[in-house]
């Protein structure tokens, strides 16, 4: 009898077990498709990840894109600055030799004002001098008409 009252509970110990089993292999099918929807949950934040690292580097190429042509506009902007600095500094050596010029100019106008004066008053001068030659040659030609005429007059005496 003992191997009967094993059998019946042996197989109620085995059922048991069975339902246990079976327990437990919901359990663990419940974990497995909470593992799997994890999994997806995971894959579907992988695949945003991918798509936003994507996003990403073609932002960073852009800018890069656009460093680099602020850095060629940049070059331009400042190899334009040094021309211009260079013509500035040109154009400053140019009106300082000019301004010396002017002050050479005005020094030379002074001179030759001065100079004009001088002659001016020079010319005057000889002119008045002129003038009083003139009248004292005029004198001397009436004075030799004079003479001349007396000369004549006395010659015309003697002959008579």
């Amino acid at each position: 009898m003992e191997e009967r009252a094993d059998g019946p509970e042996s197989i109620d110990t085995q059922r048991g077990r069975i339902v246990e089993l079976e327990d437990l292999l919901d359990v663990h099918r419940l974990q497995i498709k909470n593992a799997e929807d994890r999994m997806a949950k995971l894959e579907l934040d992988l695949k945003s990840s991918q798509t936003a690292e994507c996003e990403l580097l073609e932002r960073v190429r852009i800018a890069e894109e656009r460093a680099t042509h602020h850095e060629g506009s940049l070059k331009e902007v400042t190899d334009r600055s040094l021309e211009l600095e260079d013509a500035l500094n040109t154009h400053q050596n140019l009106a300082k030799d000019a301004a010396e010029k002017v002050m050479s100019l005005e020094a030379l106008v002074t001179v030759t004002q001065k100079s004009h004066a001088e002659v001016s008053t020079e010319a005057l001068k000889l002119r008045e001098k002129f003038q009083m030659m003139d009248l004292q040659l005029k004198e001397a030609e009436e004075r030799a008409a004079a003479v001349s005429q007396k000369v004549g007059m006395l010659t015309s005496s003697w002959d008579s």
